[in-house]
């Protein structure tokens, strides 16, 4: 199935957190939006969460906590992404007693 031009599929993929923004911006992509600390804190109470994990943003070094709370991180598993960037590829592993490993 082809992503939707717009829609809550595509704000779902597309989306990325940006330490610059409080809330929302438009996106550069030209889908989805920029969210920032403000809503994911919000978003992480109202659902009682700690940490959001996500995917599907292109990460240098593989991972990237967001915010000075580090409510959420990027991972990125693809190294060296399409044989032109030097990327690292990380993967995040959370124990039994909610430690993290990257």
């Amino acid at each position: 199935m082809e992503t939707p031009n717009e829609g809550p599929l595509t704000d779902l993929l597309w989306s990325d957190p940006e330490d610059v923004v409080e809330a929302w911006a438009e996106s550069p992509r030209g889908a989805g939006w920029l969210f920032g600390s403000v809503v994911t804190s919000r978003f992480n109470q109202i659902n009682d969460l700690d940490l959001i994990a996500r995917g599907h943003q292109l990460v240098m070094d593989g991972f990237k906590y967001w915010f000075k709370n580090s409510s959420l991180i990027s991972i990125y598993s693809a190294p060296n992404h399409l044989n032109r960037l030097d990327t690292v590829g990380a993967f995040l592993k959370i124990n039994e007693n909610l430690e993290r490993q990257h």
